[in-house]
């Protein structure tokens, strides 16, 4: 009875992950057609997020830019609110290990070489 099992958990992995899935398309030469995994059709999305980073469809990554910013400055005022000490060594380590993280992570996916982005980071930092 090894198939039974199989399917079954391939329809349980089916009905888990479609939802969870969807088609961003790149260009303005991609078909018009519909994809579908196992009989049920993909939606399609303007963004994603996969593995921590926001893709729209025309790759400018500004939605991640804003994200990750509106994070950062969340948890650089929450550190201002949680030390009573205002030690500059203490908040400068809190910082680094805090917040900096946020702004650095895969960042050579996103490179932030416009200078609204970069302008937006370092506000950060300020």
């Amino acid at each position: 009875m090894p198939g039974r099992n199989s399917s079954l958990v391939g329809y349980v992995a089916v009905a888990y992950f479609c939802p969870k899935c969807s088609i961003l398309k790149l260009g303005t030469k991609t078909p018009a057609c519909g994809f579908y995994l196992h009989h049920t059709r993909l939606q399609e999305s303007s963004s994603v997020k996969d593995l921590g980073v926001i893709m729209d469809d025309q790759l400018k990554f500004i939605t991640h830019v804003n994200s990750i910013v509106a994070k950062a400055q969340s948890r650089a005022n929450l550190i201002f609110k949680c030390f009573v000490s205002r030690d500059l060594n203490t908040l400068l380590r809190a910082f680094i290990v805090y917040v900096r993280p946020l702004l650095e992570y895969a960042s050579p996916v996103w490179n932030p070489h416009h200078k609204y982005a970069v302008a937006k980071i370092e506000s950060v930092q300020r």
